[in-house]
């Protein structure tokens, strides 16, 4: 997981390499009387050889488990359901849901496996870290593991 102290509305290099480069869009909060912005990813872009992807968090006014958060640049169809996946003809390259909505594995064959899920700030959270989240916004964002 990626815990990033960085700037609402920028982005920040995760993985820069002759391969792959991975490069994460933040949100964030400033509280009054902070210093710094709470930040979390909310979208991902994915840069390997000629090709590009990108994968976003929608934003969300309030958190549902039952829609899909998950939002690509381009749009692409993922089948809705458990393992159901989506491939380029073209390129070594894999997007496989991992639940029925909001988490998939995105496989680039031979460089990467990049696991992601769309959450919200959990309100225990909030109230531990004193985030302040504003009650008509539910800060949804990528967990990202690879």
């Amino acid at each position: 997981m990626f815990n990033i102290h960085g700037k609402t509305n920028h982005h920040f290099t995760l993985v820069s390499d002759a391969n792959l480069q991975i490069i994460a869009r933040l949100i964030g909060h400033r509280p009054h009387s902070r210093l710094r912005d709470n930040t979390w990813i909310k979208a991902l872009g994915l840069l390997f050889g000629s090709h590009t992807f990108n994968l976003s968090a929608k934003c969300a006014v309030q958190w549902t488990d039952k829609l899909d958060h998950l939002l690509d640049g381009a749009p692409i169809n993922v089948p809705g359901g458990h393992l159901s996946a989506w491939s380029p003809a073209d390129v070594d390259f894999l997007v496989e849901r991992m639940q029925s909505c909001n988490s998939v594995v995105i496989t680039i064959y031979g460089v990467v496996q990049l696991s992601t899920d769309v959450e919200q700030v959990a309100k225990e959270d909030d109230r531990t870290h004193r985030y302040q989240i504003p009650s008509d916004y539910c800060f949804a964002h990528l967990e990202v593991q690879f």
